[in-house]
């Protein structure tokens, strides 16, 4: 009988390191970003996506390669013109994942994030940048939920996501930096997404060679409203709606038959949402305020 107790308990603590250890890296993973600088010519505007495609292994361990591809859309100083550059696909860099940690490799391996600090554990980025970690919230991936680690407002130190990363980049410096600044638009995996930045369009880099700029004609009025809006396109393919919460959380999806449609909000909290429209292959994404 002890025995079997014994095995009953061995199997019990598998099972719920299993559960624990989450997989976050694989195939479908996608990081949209924003990185804006300053040259001698003007300024640069650079949206990049990056995506997990294939393996290396190294020392015996797997590692996911990541890319990155895009487009440097620049402003030039004292004129008004601009164009758009397309950088190809390049390495951008490679990760491995083991119980909830990640781990960078760029000659040696280093711990890139620990997915399992609690509140009070000090973080530190670099020389001269470190902070202690005061609060882990809940973001959604769909509906799944993802932890957030956050640090004082005051902090150099910034926030970063489960799974995702920074809410800079991938590699992206938890710690702000002057000169470039980047942003992590959105992130996706396994069809679900979250917006890290709503106002911002995830779908500006059609993942080719162009900026995506056949807009989407559609009006969403009141806003800010009491909870009755109406969507009216100006051109009308089959659509769908998604509305947000702003930490990520899908709310509701519908879709949409008509021109024009009431879409009703009116129990949810006063405060800001986001409301994701997609109609045909065009996407528009709107800040709802809600009071």
């Amino acid at each position: 009988m002890a025995i079997v107790k014994f095995i009953y308990l061995a199997l019990l603590l598998f099972v719920a390191d299993s559960i624990h250890s989450q997989q976050y890296l694989d195939q479908t993973c996608t990081w949209v970003v924003m990185r804006t600088s300053s040259s001698m010519a003007g300024f640069h505007k650079k949206y990049m996506t990056i995506t997990v495609d294939g393996d290396s292994i190294i020392q015996g361990q797997t590692y996911h390669k990541l890319y990155e591809e895009g487009i440097d859309s620049i402003t030039f100083f004292g004129a008004s013109s601009a164009y758009t550059v397309h950088l190809p696909k390049v390495l951008y860099g490679l990760l491995r994942e083991d119980s909830s940690k990640i781990y960078s490799w760029s000659g040696q391996e280093s711990l890139l994030y620990d997915f399992t600090r609690p509140v009070g554990d000090v973080i530190s980025q670099g020389t001269g940048c470190i902070d202690t970690i005061v609060q882990i919230d809940t973001v959604y991936l769909g509906t799944s939920a993802l932890k957030r680690w956050n640090f004082a407002p005051a902090s150099e130190m910034l926030p970063y996501v489960e799974g995702i990363g920074s809410v800079t980049e991938p590699f992206g410096p938890r710690c702000m930096i002057i000169g470039a600044v980047s942003t992590l638009i959105c992130y996706g995996r396994n069809g679900g997404q979250i917006h890290f930045a709503p106002s911002l369009n995830c779908y500006v880099y059609n993942s080719v060679v162009e900026l995506q700029e056949e807009a989407l004609e559609v009006r969403v009025y009141p806003n800010p409203s009491i909870g009755m809006v109406m969507i009216e396109f100006e051109e009308f393919e089959d659509a769908s709606y998604q509305l947000f919460h702003l930490n990520g959380q899908l709310l509701e999806q519908k879709n949409i038959n008509s021109n024009q449609t009431e879409f009703d909000f009116s129990d949810y909290p006063d405060g800001i949402y986001a409301l994701k429209i997609q109609s045909g292959n065009r996407i528009l994404i709107h800040r709802l305020v809600k009071i």
